[in-house]
């Protein structure tokens, strides 16, 4: 009879514990995504990267119902797709966040920028990827800065910077800065 207090004390702090695990899986690190485009902007995905087979630009209505009420709650710029002039030359860009499929069958995401040719084209500027889950991003825009993010509470901000010597480039951010999440 002893035993029965401590067993069911066992089995509430394994039911809580289970209960904490799954209150711990937040959408943005458990959605996904299926590429199924071969096109972003009308220009094929070979022409982005020649190991792609299909793509899909992520939109808000791609995202979860869950997804989309989140968004209602966050107190900055969150972007999918964000046109502007990021590099100075006076030709519009376009910023765009999406996932992939290489067709060896690697899939992935991706942070793209597009910039004007003529009226009605566009060519590849600027190209990240990162291999694994094809899984949420989004982009920020705050001081004239690109930001490539997957995650709302944690430090895994990208920026993308530009620079007349370099072009664009990817970098992290020095971890005393915060993030868009923390401000």
């Amino acid at each position: 009879m002893q035993d029965r207090p401590i067993a069911l004390l066992c089995a509430l702090a394994l039911l809580g514990a289970a209960a904490i695990a799954s209150e711990q899986t937040v959408w943005w690190l458990s959605e996904t995504y299926k590429p199924s485009k071969r096109a972003i902007e009308g220009l094929p995905v070979q022409e982005l990267d020649v190991t792609w087979r299909k793509v899909l630009p992520l939109t808000k209505a791609k995202l979860s119902g869950e997804a989309k009420r989140y968004l209602k709650t966050v107190s900055y710029g969150v972007h999918f797709s964000l046109d502007g002039e990021f590099n100075g030359d006076t030709q519009a860009d376009r910023a765009l966040v999406g996932v992939y499929e290489r067709v060896s069958g690697e899939q992935g995401r991706f942070v793209l920028i597009l910039t004007r040719t003529s009226s009605r084209t566009w060519k590849k500027a600027f190209l990240a990827q990162h291999e694994g889950k094809p899984g949420f991003s989004y982009i920020t825009f705050e001081g004239g800065k690109l930001g490539w993010l997957s995650c709302f509470e944690c430090d895994a901000e990208e920026r993308i910077a530009w620079s007349q010597e370099k072009g664009y480039q990817l970098e992290v951010p020095e971890a005393e800065e915060e993030s868009p999440a923390e401000k």
